[in-house]
């Protein structure tokens, strides 16, 4: 894992998930009020967000990473409710995509839900990349995953959907 972004993420009251071990629980904060940049990927396409039938994931913003090739998503998942508050297993894989100058970059990672309560939780989760590096501006995060537990499995998909890449010290 990189070395600065924890600190960083940190002072945002954020947990880093990402590729080595298990994620990091994404349950630093929870806040069930909507933000005014929240949608559903049905009204607005430039906002980050879809929704299935209980398990909800957006993505606000991406950071660069300590190397080029890593961007850290950072958004809301939500699940639930089951009756314990927590999933007995599930993940949601995360890409983002990036074209500069004729060149695809691509990161993969991944998010494993903690809490499963119905409330919103924040998630970072750091991605590592391919062929290229990533550099502020215009990119598209996708999503799809699952979470199980008792009364049943609940699915999310989120095409493609624009978002941006920002500095790593911006917020």
């Amino acid at each position: 894992m990189t070395r600065m972004l924890p600190r960083l993420l940190a002072g945002f009251g954020l947990a880093l998930a990402g590729l080595a071990g298990p994620a990091t629980p994404a349950t630093a904060q929870t806040d069930a009020s909507p933000s005014p940049t929240d949608a559903t990927a049905a009204t607005s396409t430039a906002t980050a967000t879809a929704t299935a039938t209980g398990l909800t994931i957006t993505a606000r913003y991406a950071l660069l990473g300590d190397t080029p090739d890593v961007v850290v998503l950072v958004g809301r998942y939500s699940c639930g409710p089951y009756p314990d508050g927590v999933p007995e297993r599930g993940v949601v894989d995360l890409g983002v995509r990036q074209l500069v100058d004729g060149v695809e970059t691509a990161a993969f990672g991944y998010l494993e839900p903690q809490a499963c309560d119905g409330e919103p939780r924040w998630y970072a989760a750091e991605l590592r990349g391919y062929a290229g590096s990533f550099v502020t501006g215009a990119a598209n995060w996708s999503g799809s995953g699952y979470v199980e537990g008792p009364g049943g499995m609940q699915h999310v998909h989120v095409p493609a959907t624009p978002i941006r890449i920002r500095p790593a010290t911006s917020r």
